[in-house]
């Protein structure tokens, strides 16, 4: 099983801990492109959107083999 954070933002996300900042890799992949190759590979999945004042900013997609 996996759980795949899917998010809709075209600047890159810095995160802070302390005096520390950890750069969060930036893959460029469409929603349809990512069902497309899970499919591919067998895996069932389910996709949630992520709303925020009714706009859809993300996805999580579940994915497991049976």
């Amino acid at each position: 099983m996996m759980i795949i954070g899917h998010f809709i933002q075209r600047r890159e996300f810095v995160w802070k801990k302390d005096k520390d900042q950890f750069r969060i890799e930036f893959y460029n992949h469409r929603i349809q492109d990512l069902e497309k190759l899970l499919k591919k590979n067998f895996f069932d999945l389910h996709v949630l959107p992520i709303r925020e004042e009714g706009s859809t900013i993300g996805h999580v997609i579940v994915c497991k083999k049976a």
